[in-house]
């Protein structure tokens, strides 16, 4: 991918894939405080909700309003980066 484009091209596609990566784990904060609204915290979010639902609007509006081909390939990016993620995790664990 390297060899595909410039610096500035690169670093798009980069940050699509960070924010495809961030749109679930923003999710997974509200369903988890839902779910264990007893559970002890080390930290506690201000505002409640407000600031994830914030950071949710914002990554999809930033999603939405990216050239089509730069999605393709932020995605694409993010596809062929899942296998090198589980072969490492794997090989982490068996040491």
């Amino acid at each position: 991918m390297s060899y595909s484009g410039t610096f500035t091209y690169l670093a798009q596609i980069s940050a699509i894939s960070r924010f495809a990566q961030f749109i679930p784990t923003i999710i997974a904060v509200m369903v988890f405080r839902k779910k264990m609204k007893d559970a002890d915290r080390a930290f506690k979010l201000p505002f409640g909700p407000v600031i994830p639902v914030i950071a949710l609007i914002v990554s999809f509006w930033l999603i939405f309003n990216t050239k089509v081909n730069l999605l393709i390939f932020g995605f694409g990016a993010l596809i062929i980066a899942i296998p090198f993620y589980l072969l490492t995790s794997t090989y982490r664990n068996s040491k």
